[in-house]
């Protein structure tokens, strides 16, 4: 059984460009659209007939209302537990002020989270700031309502390590009319959580075992995060990272590959929230980086219609943190190729391995003596949970799903290009 049997992701190897003027007014038409429909857009979980089945997640969408997952955590033990801001939506239309909160959980408080002091951190019992760390930073929030997808990357996260994960809420700032105020807003969380970061390291805490994952404008952040940093924390994951205000900016601007010692990226939306073009180490276009299978195609159809493309990273990433889902990608020439069993040898990408969409994916930066990769940028590569249980390409609409094919486009720099940016680093 395919761990993403119901999502369709075909790889593509070009991509089209829009034109500024175009893409400022369909932003205005959006944030138009978000206001229109209120808090509804964000509160329901986004997607048109979507749903992921790996063992440990379900996620199910409807068009018109889909299931609501409530934000509100179960006291433990007699404490109450703190909860993911939740903006009014009459606050967040006037516009609120930048407040960044440290939301703390490990496998002690999967389903209860605690604010984690900005200072004197290290009194908090359950905060050990040896262990691995990931951050998972949020984007714009146009209505204020709390992500939908929190709960269940915080508890997926820990369960793949002993680790403390630290949802960074900065909802009071991104929760904003002005979608331009967001904006700024993400090098001023930036700058707070690098200042966090500098404090952990003074007190023990390793730049290599610290992992950013940003969503939309949080990857930008997690960018920002990483500059400031030197480049030197162990990774990045941006998920379909912005693309308004971010499209043809220089690399210092947005999340770009010298952010960290390793950045993946997930694209789903680049033709409308996500940004063009390759922005890390590797790339995996979902569907080619564009449409998504299942979402809905006109306006006519709701809420999910904005933000369904947009989202889809997310959930993806959520199928990925299964650890049944090892979700590989092989290079291919052909789709058809890839359908008749024809795409299952990693050598292109010796010494290291064929490239992993998700938590588990690595690749090797580094050249090694005697080896040589000749990777093209734009070399189509398709995803295969389990080639013998693979189905046509057609897509399979029913009983509230949709059933197909997973396959995906990859890109990274070739080893030359690497080569180069190793060489570029070690100049004074």
């Amino acid at each position: 059984m395919l761990c993403l049997r119901q999502i369709q992701l075909i790889a593509v190897s070009s991509f089209s460009t829009f034109c500024p003027v175009t893409m400022a007014l369909w932003w205005f038409l959006v944030l138009v659209g978000f206001f229109l429909l209120g808090r509804g857009v964000t509160n329901s979980l986004v997607g048109h007939n979507f749903t992921t089945s790996c063992n440990h997640l379900t996620l199910l969408g409807g068009q018109a209302g889909g299931t609501e997952v409530s934000m509100q955590r179960e006291r433990g033990e007699g404490k109450e537990c703190d909860n993911f801001s939740d903006v009014d939506f009459h606050e967040a239309f006037i516009g609120t002020n930048l407040y960044v909160r440290l939301l703390l959980y490990t496998r002690a408080n999967l389903d209860c989270g605690l604010e984690l002091p900005h200072h004197n951190f290290t009194k908090v019992p359950l905060f050990h700031v040896t262990r691995p760390t990931t951050f998972v930073i949020h984007g714009y929030r146009p209505t204020g309502a709390p992500p939908i997808w929190i709960n269940h990357i915080t508890r997926l996260l820990a369960e793949q390590a002993d680790m403390n994960v630290l949802v960074v809420d900065w909802n009071r700032g991104a929760a904003n009319l002005n979608y331009f105020t967001a904006v700024a807003n993400t090098r001023r969380t930036a700058t707070n959580i690098t200042a966090f970061i500098r404090r952990m390291t003074d007190e023990g805490a390793c730049l290599d075992s610290i992992h950013l994952i940003g969503v939309s404008l949080g990857a930008h952040v997690a960018g920002f995060i990483g500059a400031m940093l030197g480049g030197q924390v162990g990774r990045i994951t941006g998920l379909d990272p912005a693309g308004p205000m971010f499209a043809g900016v220089p690399p210092e601007e947005r999340l770009d590959p010298t952010d960290a010692q390793f950045v993946d990226v997930l694209h789903t939306d680049m033709n409308s929230f996500g940004l063009q073009g390759a922005n890390g180490h590797i790339d995996f276009y979902a569907n080619g980086g564009l449409d998504q299978p299942g979402c809905p195609k006109t306006i006519f159809s709701g809420k999910s219609y904005f933000v369904c493309d947009h989202q889809r990273s997310v959930f993806l990433y959520l199928c990925s943190l299964n650890r049944t889902c090892r979700l590989t990608a092989f290079p291919c020439s052909t789709y058809t190729d890839f359908i008749n069993g024809q795409c299952s040898r990693c050598e292109a990408f010796k010494p290291a391995s064929c490239p992993v969409l998700g938590f588990s994916s690595r690749i090797r930066l580094e050249p090694v003596e005697g080896q040589t990769v000749e990777t093209r940028t734009d070399e189509s590569l398709l995803l295969d949970h389990s080639r013998a249980a693979i189905q046509k390409d057609e897509l399979h609409r029913g009983h509230g799903y949709v059933e197909s094919v997973p396959a995906m486009g990859v890109s990274y720099p070739s080893l030359p290009q690497r080569q180069k940016r190793n060489r570029d680093k070690d100049r004074p």
